[in-house]
């Protein structure tokens, strides 16, 4: 192995001087060259520092290796644990005999190992609190969600886990009490935790607000998690395009946000195509 690139030390230093009580020979340039040939690039090695700089620290050969391995032997592919690597590099140095566990507990859950959510359900596992865990589950559940509905938003998307307790809250009281949504639908699109009540839900909800407000209706039932869950072109070509002549204020409403004050008394009456 070659010296490590230049340009990664002194984003090392400033992450972290407490690397500087490391030996520079004997630890800091092995580890950066060892995790350079697993990551293949330095932008890689640079966001695997940062998110878990005392990566230098450690013996990557007795503390990573073994549970990549153990990834391995479950069918995980390389791309995946490389993945793990950059973006969580902290959830691969469990203990191996527990980072064993957590694997298979995952695998038990239902997680396909060739998909992206098992590294992601391996990584939220392996390093979230069982405290956190805990709390956070509990806070769910105080919403009317079933056990089944909690396990199954966690297959679908594991990283709903790490939101706030305080986000959680707020997005579970707008969706359960505001909008009167069934906590089991909401459960079936955990993604909706992972985006922003400013720049998405309350936009949206805002149009479909003015909407009702005109009478404007169109085909199939209403399904307000469909409408907060489209990705945003497919959501500006069916609720803002159609109507920005007939009710020009869906423009409006959607840039800047309205109130919701009566937003569930028109629910009823609006139907939407979702072909």
């Amino acid at each position: 192995m070659g010296s490590p690139n230049p340009t990664l030390q002194p984003y090392i230093l400033i992450s972290d001087k407490s690397i500087l009580f490391s030996s520079l020979e004997n630890q800091i340039m092995p580890t950066i060259n060892f995790l350079k040939d697993l990551v293949k690039t330095n932008e890689k090695v640079i966001l695997a520092l940062k998110h878990c700089s005392r990566v230098v620290r450690y013996n990557l050969q007795k503390e990573l290796v073994p549970n990549m391995n153990t990834l391995r032997a479950h069918g995980v592919p390389e791309p995946r644990i490389v993945s793990l690597i950059v973006m969580q590099p902290k959830s691969l140095f469990s203990r191996p005999d527990l980072f064993e566990k957590v694997v298979i507990a995952v695998k038990d859950m239902g997680f396909d190992p060739g998909k992206s959510t098992f590294v992601l359900a391996v990584q939220t596992l392996s390093v979230m609190r069982k405290m956190d865990w805990e709390k956070k589950h509990e806070l769910y559940m105080s919403f009317g969600w079933s056990e089944h509905d909690f396990r199954s938003a966690f297959v679908k998307q594991p990283m709903f886990m790490w939101c706030s307790e305080k986000k959680i809250t707020a997005f579970m009281d707008f969706f359960v009490n505001k909008l009167g949504l069934k906590p089991s639908d909401v459960a079936k699109c955990p993604n909706l935790f992972l985006t922003s009540f400013v720049k998405r839900i309350i936009p949206r909800c805002s149009v479909v607000q003015v909407l009702i407000s005109k009478g404007l209706k169109v085909k199939k039932n209403f399904d307000v998690v469909w409408i907060l869950n489209l990705d945003k072109k497919t959501f500006e070509t069916k609720f803002l395009i159609p109507f920005k002549d007939d009710a020009p204020e869906v423009i409006k409403a959607y840039q800047e946000g309205m109130g919701l004050q009566g937003f569930n008394d028109g629910l009823q009456l609006f139907e939407i195509d979702t072909k």
